[in-house]
């Protein structure tokens, strides 16, 4: 029955079969329960031993309560799917304490210690009485995003020795079958891995987060990697980068970076890189000096590209020409004298 529930599984797309981690095997959580007697503590119900039959083998809450509890501390929320509680069962001592048990889950260590509704989501409540016994293996649906997994019962079994009277659990062990609440659609394999991921996660287990510019916050399961392009803004396999302030609306190509929109007014290149040629700075808003030939210049310093017009010198052609300026008056001046003679 252990291995049926195991490998339980549900038909996916092309055939593919899921099935449920068995939280626990997982080595970090902690099981605890209301009592001990004497070497039978709550941690042999979580050792994957399924002896049922020695009493030895289990965990035994001691007698002489009025109440007894078992909890599962899974140590974060996991979506739970089922539970499976193998419970003793010996020639001689038949599961009579299994009568009028009740499961239990919640998100709050508090829980084990109140009934109250907030706290806890009721599973499962027996409504088994004497003298009728409850089957030794019982597989309880679940479906609980929860960390906490508690038994109770509060029943008097009267089979029960005139020295151990009281409410008493004797759990063999117990199965706890689950995802990650990162898995997609509550669906993973027996190792814990994700069929798929939820969104925003990747990795097997999807513990990861994709990077935060991805579109729509998907990436793939595998590699991490943006699947979808990226947010407005950026681009690059991981969408680190960030589009080129001079595209238009500031949107580029996710693979390469060109500005697919064009680009602001004055800039110019694939991905606006440049200034066009009539203007120059850091936001290409200073236009070239009208002197430069062609009024063209250097989009970092503003130097003439193709120098200056006959009457401006200077790297940006700012400053008159002497040389010039000096024949144009000598010539001036001649012809002013020569007409005077005339």
């Amino acid at each position: 029955m252990a291995s049926n529930k195991y490998w339980a599984c549900f038909l996916l797309l092309f055939g593919k079969c899921a099935s449920y981690e068995n939280l626990c095997r997982k080595t970090d959580i902690i099981a605890s329960q209301s009592s001990d007697r004497v070497g039978l503590p709550a941690t042999k119900a979580v050792d994957g031993n399924y002896n049922q039959r020695s009493y030895l083998q289990c965990s035994h809450t001691a007698p002489g309560r009025t109440k007894a509890w078992f909890q599962v501390d899974l140590r974060r929320p996991y979506r739970v799917n089922s539970v499976t509680i193998y419970y003793r069962n010996e020639d001689n001592w038949k599961p009579y304490r299994f009568r009028q048990f009740y499961l239990d889950v919640s998100n709050t260590s508090a829980a084990v210690s109140t009934t109250s509704t907030p706290q806890r989501m009721r599973c499962y409540k027996d409504n088994t009485t004497y003298p009728t016994t409850h089957p030794a293996v019982i597989d309880i649906t679940c479906k609980q995003t929860a960390q906490y997994v508690i038994i109770e019962t509060t029943y008097n079994a009267p089979e029960n020795p005139p020295l151990e009277h009281g409410p008493m659990l004797e759990i063999c062990e117990i199965d706890i079958f689950g995802c990650s609440t990162d898995c997609f659609g509550d669906t993973c394999y027996s190792n814990g891995v994700c069929d798929r991921c939820g969104g925003g996660h990747w990795g097997q287990t999807c513990k990861y987060n994709c990077p935060s510019n991805c579109y729509m916050g998907s990436c793939d399961k595998y590699s991490g990697s943006c699947n979808r392009g990226c947010r407005p803004g950026f681009w690059g396999v991981n969408c680190t980068e960030r589009c080129s302030v001079p595209c238009l609306n500031e949107i580029c190509d996710y693979d390469n970076g060109t500005c697919v929109e064009g680009c602001k007014t004055y800039f110019t290149g694939s991905m606006c890189q440049s200034c066009i040629p009539t203007r120059y700075g850091e936001k290409c808003e200073e236009p070239c000096s009208i002197n430069c030939i062609n009024e063209t210049c250097q989009a970092n310093n503003g130097t003439c590209t193709f120098g200056c017009d006959g009457n401006h010198v200077g790297a940006k052609c700012l400053q008159c020409n002497r040389h010039l300026m000096f024949h144009v008056i000598y010539f001036s001046h001649f012809f002013h004298n020569l007409k005077q003679l005339d």
